[in-house]
């Protein structure tokens, strides 16, 4: 994948996020879709050897769309300013499950894993089995590849509240877990890195190390679901 010309190419539509621009340039916007696409096809393949569960979905299950919805947002830029594309069992993007997700953005290349902004009932659920199966989740939150990519945390700065929900003891050894209302963990990469020939070994090493959580939140939305 030809990183730098998609931050180009997106740095370009930060500047010019308009119909006509994007229409002028729509060749280079192909190119750039090309290129991610392919990127992602490599990636899925990659994963489906670690976690195989992700067996059968495509390139379009996992790719968000360039353009915005607009209809309810006082933004009406019609495009993104970023390439994402989310691997997750049971239907990719659409699905509930914990993610693989790639974002590409100027000044913001970043892997994400774990769930995000599940419903009231499910992240009662998840906080209830973090608290339940606490030796487990450590044991997660501490092998070596994980200490390593996620500083051994959730992602500390997104969607926690302040004080301890009802029903938990205060003097519980992780009050962070249990805070949470997305159980998301992030890494993320330089533009060097991110524009280097080993870039899918790095993702695909970074995605390896978050699986074990995924797995282990993956037992909750599972149950949560009925599977």
């Amino acid at each position: 994948m030809n990183t730098q010309n998609i931050i180009n190419f997106l740095s370009a539509v930060i500047e010019n996020n308009n119909r006509q621009w994007f229409a002028e340039h729509r060749d280079w916007f192909n190119e750039c879709k090309d290129d991610f696409d392919d990127f992602t096809r490599q990636y899925l393949n990659r994963m489906i050897e670690i976690d195989e569960r992700l067996q059968g979905l495509t390139v379009k299950d996992c790719v968000y769309r360039f353009y915005r919805d607009i209809r309810f947002s006082p933004d009406k830029s019609p495009y993104k300013n970023h390439f994402g594309t989310l691997l997750a069992p049971y239907g990719g993007r659409k699905s509930l499950n914990a993610c693989y997700y790639l974002h590409l953005q100027p000044g913001n290349i970043m892997f994400c894993g774990g769930v995000w902004c599940p419903d009231g009932k499910l992240t009662k659920m998840m906080r209830q089995s973090c608290f339940d199966n606490e030796e487990e989740l450590n044991s997660i939150m501490t092998q070596p590849d994980f200490m390593r990519y996620f500083n051994g945390e959730f992602d500390p700065t997104f969607d926690v509240i302040k004080t301890m929900p009802t029903g938990f003891p205060k003097d519980f050894a992780h009050p962070d877990w249990l805070k949470r209302k997305s159980f998301t963990i992030m890494h993320y990469f330089t533009l060097e890195e991110a524009c280097a020939p080993d870039f899918l070994d790095k993702v695909v090493d970074v995605a390896r190390a978050a699986m074990p959580l995924n797995l282990f939140l993956d037992y909750t939305v599972d149950e949560y679901l009925g599977r």
